[in-house]
């Protein structure tokens, strides 16, 4: 993901960091979405769904 976001772009992901911490029970698919479309960049979003498929398999 590294290679694919600027540096700012994973600053804006990574204040999601606390995701984990705030919701014991897990996170859904759904939940995660939601937050990720709310940062409003798409390309955080298709880079962030694509590494997501690509530890599903």
């Amino acid at each position: 993901m590294a290679r694919n976001l600027s540096v700012l772009q994973l600053r804006r992901l990574q204040s999601l960091g606390g995701i984990r911490k705030s919701h014991r029970q897990g996170l859904t698919i759904a939940e995660l979405l939601r937050r990720l479309r709310a940062l409003q960049d798409p390309e955080i979003v298709a880079v962030t769904g694509r590494a997501a498929v690509a530890c599903a398999f």
